[in-house]
């Protein structure tokens, strides 16, 4: 008599693991699109302040939301220098089409959903873009407005954003860390800049006369 084939259990772990592997993507879409949901619901009747900055008494805290025409959504009860301060940051993020790249980097983010490290990606990401348009804002203010800057953050961690963000909006969020530095943010010298922009000259120069030798 023949002895049939057995089952290889590699067999049987990969194809569970696909499974789950499916079932976790689809579990992040759902959550993707139920807080895109929730965000809309809350954002619908907000008043437009100005171009394409929008007030919600249903929010409360900062956010841009959209992908091809991104608003800027604020709380009622921000005082004209918050306002200020806040939409020149938000401003940043659309001008860089960072809305647009985290929601690229959320879809990375579901399909590598079993993997920690880019988890750990992914939060790095948005904090340093958060810090980013923070360094942004600061170049083109004093050192008193600095501080009014800080204690904007602070008002705004405060009043942290509803749970469950959507992957196409951009909040505040990693107060503490962005306080800091803001704190310790100083200006680029001009002399540190041209040095900079003469090195990588040089560099640049470097490298293509190597190439042009080279052929």
């Amino acid at each position: 008599p023949q002895i049939g084939d057995s089952t290889n259990p590699m067999q049987v772990i990969m194809a569970l693991a696909s499974v789950l592997w499916v079932v976790g993507i689809f579990a992040m879409a759902v959550y993707g699109i139920v807080s895109l949901v929730k965000v809309y619901r809350r954002i619908e009747f907000a008043t437009k302040l100005d171009g394409n900055v929008f007030e919600c008494e249903k929010i409360r805290s900062p956010f841009v939301f959209g992908v091809f025409k991104p608003k800027i959504y604020l709380p009622c009860g921000m005082n004209e220098k918050q306002r200020e301060f806040v939409v020149l940051h938000e401003k940043n993020h659309i001008r860089r089409f960072d809305h647009i790249t985290k929601l690229l980097s959320f879809a990375v983010l579901m399909l590598h959903w079993y993997n920690p490290l880019v988890w750990v990606a992914y939060n790095i990401m948005v904090r340093d873009m958060e810090m980013s348009c923070d360094e942004k804002v600061l170049r083109g203010i004093d050192d008193d407005e600095k501080k009014s800057y800080g204690l904007t953050l602070v008002a705004v961690g405060a009043n942290r954003r509803f749970a469950a963000a959507a992957p196409l909006s951009f909040g505040e969020n990693v107060v503490e860390k962005r306080i800091v530095n803001v704190l310790k943010f100083k200006k680029p010298k001009t002399v540190a800049i041209i040095l900079c922009a003469v090195i990588c000259a040089v560099v640049g120069a470097v490298c293509l006369t190597n190439s042009v030798n080279k052929t």
